[in-house]
């Protein structure tokens, strides 16, 4: 009877250390997701304050009016110079022809200007009239055509008629064998 009751007192004791753990186990994973809770809730309280403060500032702006004023302001000057600019390189260059001619340094010897958007202009009408003139260019040249399988290398010594210049020519037109992805690196 007394060992009965003895291991019968040691399974209650075993059962409480067991169930005490299990809780304390538990607990402590209750107080770790309230944590982690507590930590979201609260970045996330800071993300929503810095939206709003984002959003006063935008609405503060835009009640004020006189804020953008400027913006446009700078941006007609912008458009101001860009014109004046266009208007000095035109007037440098009085007499631009609508085609161009190779032995002309109208376009091949251009000093571009300072001014970054006038200077952009400046390379895309350049960019333009190359490719405008560039069957001729390959024509005036004796490239091959580009479905021809030939390779061709040459170099040579030209005097322009016009002017009397010597023009070192180079040509080389060949077929790669890579993706022009590869070739634009």
């Amino acid at each position: 009877m007394g060992d009965d009751g003895g291991g019968s007192h040691s399974g209650q004791v075993d059962s409480k250390l067991r169930r005490r753990a299990y809780m304390r186990n538990m607990m402590k994973i209750y107080r770790d997701e309230f944590k982690l809770e507590m930590a979201y809730l609260c970045e996330r309280e800071k993300q929503l304050e810095e939206n709003l403060r984002g959003i006063l500032h935008e609405r503060r702006q835009a009640s004020m009016g006189s804020v953008t004023a400027p913006s446009g302001q700078q941006k007609t000057t912008e458009y101001h110079r860009i014109l004046r600019d266009m208007e000095a390189w035109v007037a440098h260059h009085q007499s631009i022809p609508s085609s161009l001619n190779a032995c002309v340094s109208t376009w091949r010897d251009m000093t571009l200007l300072e001014h970054p958007p006038s200077r952009d202009l400046g390379k895309a009408w350049i960019t333009r009239q190359m490719y405008h003139n560039s069957n001729r260019m390959f024509h005036q040249y004796q490239f091959p055509s580009t479905t021809s399988s030939h390779d061709l290398y040459d170099v040579e010594v030209v005097t322009c008629p016009d002017t009397g210049a010597l023009e070192y020519v180079h040509r080389r037109q060949f077929d790669i064998a890579l993706p022009a992805s590869f070739l634009l690196q």
